[in-house]
């Protein structure tokens, strides 16, 4: 018998309290500060910032995509470069614990300036970041242009440069 007036004890406790927070007012609604107006941010170069990066990144799911040939594994990703006048074109995986460093491509020799790159499957959960560099010189010390892109599993995306 005890034990029942005291669970009911406790019950009554706990719904008054519950009643009590619910019906609370917000202390900002009963201070509100009108007069407070949130400081205009900089415009123009002093603005904190950071570019876009060069390439598909935050575009990629919006560009056109083609399906990976059915003989395929599902979970690859390919890309086709089109860069005419490149001597050379790398993809190189950024992904901390990858499984691959660069990725195995070919320059396609039926179409003019078109690179094909193939990843192996890639693991569902992280980042498909890949970085781009294309050479237009065999001279070692010529610059490199870089392009970031991201890549779909189970789908060919298009670069062109």
């Amino acid at each position: 018998m005890k034990s029942s007036i005291t669970s009911l004890i406790a019950l009554g406790v706990t719904l008054s309290a519950t009643a009590q927070w619910a019906n609370a007012e917000c202390p900002c609604e009963r201070n509100p500060q009108s007069n407070y107006q949130m400081p205009p941010l900089p415009a123009g170069p002093d603005r904190m910032t950071a570019a876009p990066s060069p390439g598909t990144l935050g575009r990629t799911y919006y560009l056109p995509s083609r399906d990976i040939p059915a003989s395929k594994h599902p979970r690859i990703a390919m890309i086709d470069i089109i860069v005419p006048d490149a001597t050379s074109v790398r993809v190189v995986n950024m992904y901390v614990h990858r499984e691959e460093d660069d990725v195995d491509g070919y320059e396609d020799t039926r179409l003019n300036g078109l690179w094909r790159f193939e990843t192996l499957p890639l693991l569902p959960g992280i980042p498909h970041i890949y970085k781009v560099i294309f050479r237009f010189s065999d001279d070692p010390t010529a610059p490199e242009t870089v392009r970031y892109v991201r890549l779909i599993p189970g789908r060919i995306i298009e670069l062109t440069y």
